[in-house]
Formats: C-alpha cells, sequence, structure tokens
C-alpha cells in the first residue's frame, strides 16, 4: 500500500474519530473552542459533513487524475505513430 499520510480518507477517519482536534486545526489563531463544539463534536450531521467533505475531495482528485491519464494515452498513441 503507498504512503497514505495525506489521503482525505484517512484524514477523514482520523477527524471522525477526533473530531475536536479537526475544529482546533481549523480555527483562525487566537481564538478557543467553547462548550458547542462538545456538542457538535458528537452529533451524526457533523461527522456525516466531514465524510462527505472527504469523498469530494477524493472525487475531484479522481477526475484530476482520469484528466492526466487521458493525456498520457494520448502521448503513448501519438508516439506509436497511430
Amino acid at each position: 500500500m503507498k504512503n497514505c499520510d495525506n489521503c482525505p480518507a484517512l484524514q477523514a477517519l482520523k477527524d471522525i474519530l477526533h473530531p475536536i482536534g479537526k475544529m482546533e486545526r481549523e480555527m483562525p489563531e487566537g481564538y478557543r473552542l467553547n462548550g458547542m463544539a462538545v456538542q457538535m463534536a458528537d452529533m451524526p450531521s457533523y461527522l456525516r459533513e466531514i465524510a462527505q467533505e472527504a469523498l469530494r475531495k477524493m472525487e475531484a482528485d479522481q477526475k484530476k487524475l482520469r484528466g492526466q491519464m487521458k493525456h498520457t494515452v494520448m502521448l503513448d498513441d501519438s508516439w506509436e505513430g497511430k
């Protein structure tokens, strides 16, 4: 398995496991979490949002990769004189 430290799916799983850490990472400097953050961390809709965000990132990455592969195939076809 390739190194997946920056994979959206892996990060989403970590964020779902530790939603407070995600909130702290994304919070502007100088701000602090309040009690509402703890309540949000337990809300299924918030956790689902984390998963949906990861899926959107993965789909965008796949679309970009397909575009790069299509370009590569076109280059390979021209190389063979087709």
